[in-house]
Formats: C-alpha cells, structure tokens, sequence
C-alpha cells in the first residue's frame, strides 16, 4: 500500500496537495504496468473519498478495511477501484 497522506497531516486542509499528489502516484503506478489499483478509507472520511473519487475511481461499495489498524480492528470502509485503462474524470457514486 502507499499512502499518500500521514497520520500527521490528518485533519488537515490539504486536499489540493493530496490530489495532486495522488494523481502523480496513479500515473506513475500506470506508467510502470499496475494494470488496477485499489482505494479504500474509513466510511465518513470525506476527504480521503474525495481524493479516491477525483482521479476516477469507481466506487464498489462497502465492506471490513483490507487493512489492520493498530488496535487490531478492521473498520467499515468504503471502496474502490481504478484501472490503469480507466479515464481520469471524477465518477458519481461514492457516497459524499
């Protein structure tokens, strides 16, 4: 997983650096052969969903984190998916 985001700048408005640096991710994981990648945050967490949204991932529900959080739980998150062939135009669905 790469994180674009830590946990010291959560909270933060940092959205239009996230964004931009998230794009930057995608095209490089793209640009190196990843054909899909998968995205995920906390239900809630808006921001991290408009991040996951902007580049044009598809949403694909809800479902237990894929990840471990430190406690050892596996909260509800809302997921996604972006293939490398996908256009990069910000899709509805996700639930903001």
């Amino acid at each position: 997983m790469i994180s674009v985001m830590g946990a010291t700048r959560r909270g933060r408005s940092f959205l239009g650096v996230i964004g931009y640096r998230a794009a930057a991710v995608i095209d490089w994981l793209c640009g190196i052969g990843v054909p899909r990648l998968a995205r995920e945050c906390v239900v809630g967490n808006v921001a991290s969903a408009t991040v996951a949204r902007t580049p044009g991932s598809t949403y694909t529900g809800e479902a237990p984190t894929a990840l471990g959080f430190r406690a050892g739980s596996n909260p509800a998150s809302w997921h996604g998916t972006l293939a490398s062939r996908d256009d990069r135009a910000a899709k509805a669905g996700w639930p903001l």
